[in-house]
C-alpha cells in the first residue's frame, strides 16, 4: 500500500502541488493581500518577504513568495498558504531524537493550527514515514486525507518533520469543495478486473483498491478507483502497478508499472 499512497499523494497534492474550488470568488486576492496572508501564516513580521511569480497547477493558482528560509504558495483566489517550505529547519537533521508518536503529535498540532476545519474531518494517516535522505539527514513524513462516506478527497495535508529539532520542514494544505458524484457506477470487482488486464497474466502477490476523489485535469474532478497490484516477477523484473480508474465510466485513466 505504501508505493500506491506516495504516488497519490503526489498526484493529490503536488499535481502541485486540485482545482480553484467553486467556494472561493474568481477574482484574485491581488499581491499585496497574498502578502500579508503569508507574513500571518509564518507568524513573524520581521521576515523578509519578496515576490516572485504566479504558478498555476490543476490544483489551483498561486502567488509565489520567497521569504528568508523557504517559499510560500498562496492560493490567487482563496487568499490560503497551501504550501510552505522551511530550509532553515533542515539544517540539523542528522540524529533522530523525536519518535514517531511525538511527531505525530508535531504534526497534527501544526495542521490544527493551519489547516482550518481540520479537527472537525475525517482525517486519515494516508502515509507515515521516517526518511533517510544521506548526507542530508532524516525527516518525517506524513500526509492526512479526508475520507467521506469511504471516499478518500483532495482534503490534505501533508507535513515534513525535523526529528532532530521537531521543526516544521514542509507544509501542504489543500481543502476544496466536492463537486463530482461520490457514488461509483464501476463496482470494485469490476475496476480490478480492468486493473489486471492492463498486466497480461499477473500473478497477484498484493492488490489495494479504494475509491478517491482525483483532479485528472483542471477544475474537474474525477471519482476514481485506485488500485495496486503486486505480481510474481517476471525474469525477475517485478511485473504490476498502479492503476486509476474513472470509477463512472471504467476509462484507464493512469497505468504505472512497477519500477
Amino acid at each position: 500500500m505504501k508505493k500506491t499512497v506516495i504516488i497519490i499523494s503526489i498526484i493529490c497534492l503536488l499535481s502541485m502541488i486540485a482545482a480553484t474550488s467553486a467556494i472561493y470568488t474568481k477574482t484574485p486576492i491581488g499581491i499585496n493581500s497574498a502578502e500579508i496572508n503569508a507574513t500571518n501564516f509564518i507568524d513573524n513580521s520581521n521576515t523578509d518577504i519578496e515576490y516572485l511569480y504566479e504558478q498555476n497547477y490543476d490544483i489551483g493558482e498561486y502567488y509565489v513568495f520567497k521569504t528568508g528560509n523557504g517559499q510560500i504558495y498562496v492560493n490567487k483566489y482563496s487568499g490560503l498558504v497551501e504550501r510552505a517550505s522551511f530550509s532553515n529547519a533542515k539544517e540539523t537533521s542528522k540524529k533522530v531524537l523525536i519518535d514517531s508518536s511525538e511527531s505525530i503529535k508535531i504534526g497534527e498540532e501544526y495542521a490544527k493550527e493551519k489547516y482550518n476545519g481540520f479537527e472537525k474531518m475525517n482525517m486519515k494517516i494516508t502515509y507515515s514515514e521516517l526518511l533517510d535522505h544521506a548526507d542530508a539527514g532524516y525527516e518525517y513524513s506524513y500526509v492526512w486525507r479526508e475520507s467521506l462516506n469511504g471516499v478518500f478527497t483532495p482534503n490534505s495535508v501533508a507535513i515534513d518533520i525535523n526529528p532532530e529539532s521537531g521543526e516544521i520542514t514542509s507544509y501542504i494544505g489543500i481543502h476544496r469543495e466536492i463537486n463530482c458524484n461520490t457514488e461509483p457506477k464501476v463496482s470494485e470487482d469490476k475496476a480490478i478486473t480492468i486493473a489486471k488486464e492492463q498486466f497480461p497474466q499477473i500473478k497477484i502477490k498484493e492488490q489495494n483498491c479504494y475509491l478517491s476523489i482525483e483532479y485528472t485535469k483542471a477544475d474537474t474532478q474525477t471519482l476514481t478507483w485506485v488500485i495496486y497490484l503486486e505480481g510474481e516477477p517476471v525474469n525477475d523484473t517485478p511485473y504490476g502497478g498502479l492503476v486509476i480508474i474513472n470509477a463512472i465510466t471504467g476509462e484507464v485513466i493512469l497505468e504505472s508499472p512497477l519500477c
